[in-house]
């Protein structure tokens, strides 16, 4: 007969040292529909415990020390998580020195539940489906174990392989980059002597077809410039991170662009700012970007103001660069986070991949970023920074 892996797992062994007791035992678990098998020597105790048990019933005469010792053995080999009971047969009576000895003995087997003799049936059977109850709870707590280390082990391998294909990525993105800067140079330099020479000798075509490849040249430079800024921060190891002024680090911004700024005609306001612990470069860059942001996409018929605040609150620094300029749907405030993602087509020139820097700038620096923003009423974009 073939016995279910369960049921055997969740049997109680019965000792035969116990001798008339233990047959009697079996019997009376067995009438109460739980699954016992009698072991004839502690050699066959031990093997049984190996296999799988759920319950171990003996009496206290049958643990002499050596046979303590035997089991104390099999019972450190079992896995964490398995806590194996023991229903322990005491002798009725006064407690003695010798009984005490003894019960010190078998309290190192850990989870030891002690019946006095004489034991009615109803209590053997109670403490028994009592222990196994908790029996069946260790097994579900292996088999959850189980699961969850498969479980992160096959996470593990999914996040080496994307790791993996994050790197090739990357190192591809800024390899062809780079390599497609030299024949745009080219083209960019021969297009520019076509324009000198022979703007206003050809027919009006020609010098559209001309201005047509300067431009295109001029925008997928540009492209190539922002991607090879982006891989640089992606394929950056490790920024060496150092107190960083962020008062210091707008004015170094600002003077970057003061002259799209004086062009513009617009202000920037800036609030007190905290001092973090972050990478100079990179939020000079940051800061950069969403400045130039506001200023790209303000508003003709309303001078630009730009204010740059920052709050303390839960533990961080919350940033924000707020405009009034054009502002966009709000729905599209995640969208604009991503690589090439931009809303006001061609008629603004920009690439789609600063603000996909500012979000990996951020979160570099273990913050988050998001924006809020309405049509023709300004955008404000919000990040963090532990404080």
């Amino acid at each position: 007969m073939v016995v279910a892996a369960e049921t055997t797992e969740l049997r109680a062994l019965v000792l035969a040292s116990l001798g008339r007791d233990a047959e009697l035992t079996a019997a009376v678990l067995r009438e109460a529909g739980l699954y016992s098998v009698v072991c004839d020597s502690m050699d066959e105790l031990c093997a049984e415990i190996e296999r799988g048990a759920g319950i171990i019933v003996v009496a206290e005469e049958a643990l002499n020390p050596q046979d303590v010792a035997s089991i104390s053995s099999v019972l450190k080999s079992q896995p964490p998580w398995s806590d194996l009971p023991f229903v322990v047969f005491t002798s009725g009576g006064r407690t003695t020195s010798s009984s005490m000895q003894r019960f010190h003995l078998i309290e190192t087997l850990g989870n030891i539940t002690l019946l006095e003799r004489p034991v009615r049936t109803i209590t053997l059977v109670s403490s028994v489906r009592a222990a196994l109850r908790s029996r069946r709870r260790q097994y579900e707590l292996r088999e959850y174990l189980a699961e969850r280390a498969r479980t992160e082990e096959a996470l593990v391998q999914q996040a080496e392989q994307l790791a993996r294909s994050n790197t090739d990525l990357q190192q591809f993105a800024y390899v062809t980059s780079h390599d497609l800067q030299e024949p745009l140079r080219t083209i960019a330099s021969f297009s520019q002597i076509l324009a000198r020479r022979y703007k206003g000798r050809l027919d009006k075509d020609a010098d559209e077809f001309i201005d047509f490849i300067t431009s295109g040249v001029f925008r997928m430079q540009t492209v190539i410039e922002d991607l090879l800024s982006y891989s640089r921060i992606v394929n950056q190891p490790g920024a060496s991170f150092a107190p960083v002024p962020l008062g210091e680090v707008v004015d170094w911004a600002r003077q970057n662009l003061r002259r799209a700024l004086e062009e513009s005609g617009g202000s920037i306001v800036c609030g007190e700012l905290p001092v973090i612990n972050g990478d100079r470069v990179e939020l000079v860059q940051l800061f950069q970007n969403l400045l130039s942001n506001a200023i790209k996409y303000r508003r003709e018929d309303v001078p630009l103001e730009v204010r740059v605040t920052a709050e303390r609150r839960d533990g961080e620094w919350i940033m924000s660069v707020q405009d009034n300029g054009m502002g966009f749907d709000g729905s599209y405030s995640e969208h604009i986070f991503a690589l090439f993602k931009r809303l006001h087509g061609a008629a603004i020139p920009g690439t789609g991949i600063g603000l996909t820097i500012c979000r990996k700038i951020v979160e570099r620096h273990c913050g988050r970023i998001w924006a809020e923003s309405q049509p023709n009423a300004g955008a404000a974009f919000y990040f963090t920074f532990p404080a």
